[in-house]
């Protein structure tokens, strides 16, 4: 290896090694809020030390996950809108090429925050190519899948799927 590799990899290596540590930190669950005074009063001596017993301390397999999001879903959300925009943008001129992209939502993010708007684009999609009986059927299933969906009371006036449902 060269010396200037060498170099390179001696202060990239720290640098990297310092990155993982931080994010391994922030990742972390925060800790418990203290017990009220009240709750505190009640416990006994033995608990009022500090630190988990070495026998307390849980096994790695133990430990709670992360709540927040993956990486990989933060990097979908834009992904994710980028589609729904091609989609609305071509649901007029290119209603095929729509309805492509809304299916191919569908399938990349079937529980995403934009699934009810994919499978409404779907169904314009699908009327607007004169296939009624097959919007009204995919109709059918978006309302029941996202029933409290904005996109499922649209989907419901404009091709009267469950007319009497209470939103």
């Amino acid at each position: 290896m060269s010396d200037s590799r060498v170099r390179a990899l001696s202060f990239i290596a720290p640098v990297l090694a310092l990155v993982g540590v931080v994010f391994v930190l922030s990742r972390r669950e925060p800790k418990p809020a203290a017990k009220a005074p009240e709750e505190a009063a009640g416990a006994s001596a033995e608990a009022a030390h500090i630190g988990p017993e070495p026998s307390a301390v849980p096994e790695p397999d133990a430990l709670p996950l992360p709540t927040e999001p993956a990486p990989s879903a933060v990097v979908a959300a834009p992904m994710e809108a980028s589609l729904a925009a091609q989609m609305h943008t071509l649901e007029d001129a290119s209603p095929e090429r729509a309805l492509d992209l809304a299916r191919q939502g569908q399938a990349l993010w079937p529980s995403g925050s934009r699934a009810p708007e994919f499978a409404a684009t779907e169904v314009k999609c699908l009327y607007r190519l004169g296939k009624p009986s097959e919007g009204r059927g995919a109709a059918e299933a978006m309302v029941n899948k996202y029933p409290s969906s904005p996109w499922a009371l649209e989907v419901e006036k404009q091709t009267g799927a469950h007319p009497y449902v209470q939103h």
